[in-house]
């Protein structure tokens, strides 16, 4: 939800939870019907989730228990190190995604102004293609007290798309403190730093959040719910931002999403103003599904003292096929400029392939 050029590329970001929480579904491989749901959360990069439903579903700590309880460094102490090691691993992963807009053009071939209608030159429109290449991730995470943590990733993509000639670099960096404040309540804070190039221009974006996380049991199920303040940062302006995330991880039913985030406008940017989005992740006829609902409005620009606003709508669908994930999704964009009016198809594909495995 922290995007603002419009693009559908569906770019990935780093984040040290979905890696780390993917180490954890290797070791732990659960398999008997009553982790099913665990799966889905684990897969989220909720790994905290996971280990708090075990904590209320298990009479005794089971060795998924055992094995989480390791991994989220619940058993820090024992060795006199302030700062202990509990997860670290690489990735080299195929990417291959589509772009409705690879070349940041207009959607549209017209724009309406004063009345009058004007043809927008085709080289100034946007293009769709398909982008492959590969992205490497590296990630570390230490204890430095029992459930505190700290974690520190970082990921390199570069991609090629052959029929236009563009290609895409991208680097990130993150560093993120987990501090236990209460028990199944933590407070955390993330640094983050984010370059890329997209062979039209290139962006430098900085970016800090902190706030509280907390984990509870209704009648409904196990919940994680997160609240952070932020800020963002580039070459032209600074931006503050809120965001909200509430997990649901139900009995038999799957896994709910929420999320909402706030941001400042910023005048003669096209920034993100509010977004929401929705989703689930659970089984339909024996397979694994997710799919997802989103709304958001940009504004702060301008073109020929004409204001900006655009209104996004967004629904998605994907299932994993072997090591596969493949989906689908529809956007509606809406703007008060009618050059950016649109409704985009588009595929997505993410490979779960970890080509070190095969070096091994």
């Amino acid at each position: 939800m922290t995007g603002t050029k419009g693009k559908s590329g569906g770019r990935r970001i780093c984040d040290p939870r979905h890696l780390i929480a993917a180490a954890a579904i290797a070791i732990t491989a659960p398999t008997v019907g009553d982790a099913q749901d665990l799966r889905y959360a684990l897969d989220a990069g909720m790994a905290d989730l996971a280990l708090f439903t075990l904590s209320r579903t298990e009479r005794k700590v089971s060795p998924m228990g055992q094995a989480l309880l390791g991994r989220q460094g619940f058993r820090h102490g024992g060795d006199g190190r302030r700062f202990q090691p509990i997860a670290s691993g690489h990735a080299l992963t195929p990417v291959v995604r589509h772009d409705n807009n690879v070349n940041d053009g207009i959607p549209s071939d017209h724009i309406t102004l004063g009345g009058l209608r004007f043809r927008i030159a085709e080289e100034d429109q946007a293009k769709s293609s398909i982008l492959a290449g590969l992205q490497y991730s590296r990630w570390w995470s230490f204890s430095y007290a029992p459930a505190a943590r700290v974690t520190v990733a970082s990921s390199y993509t570069f991609e090629l798309e052959p029929h236009y000639g563009y290609h895409h670099v991208a680097a990130n960096a993150r560093i993120c403190a987990e501090q236990p404040v209460a028990d199944w309540t933590w407070w955390d804070s993330c640094l983050t730093g984010i370059y890329d190039n997209d062979s039209i221009g290139e962006d430098l974006t900085l970016a800090a959040t902190t706030g509280p996380r907390a984990l509870f049991e209704s009648p409904f199920g196990m919940h994680q719910l997160a609240v952070s303040l932020g800020q963002s940062a580039t070459k032209d302006y600074r931006k503050s931002l809120a965001q909200l995330s509430l997990a649901t991880l139900s009995h038999d039913h799957g896994l709910f999403r929420l999320g909402l985030l706030a941001g400042e406008k910023i005048e003669k940017e096209n920034s993100v103003l509010y977004a929401a989005d929705t989703g689930w992740t659970g089984e339909i006829f024996g397979r694994d599904v997710t799919v997802g609902i989103g709304h958001a409005r940009t504004g702060g620009a301008d073109l020929f003292g004409i204001a900006r606003e655009d209104r996004i709508n967004r629904a998605s669908v994907s299932t994993p096929v072997g090591k596969f994930e493949i989906g689908g999704f529809v956007e509606r964009r809406r703007s008060t400029i009618d050059a950016y009016n649109e409704t985009s198809f588009g595929l997505t594909m993410n490979i779960g392939v970890n080509l070190f495995d095969g070096l091994r």
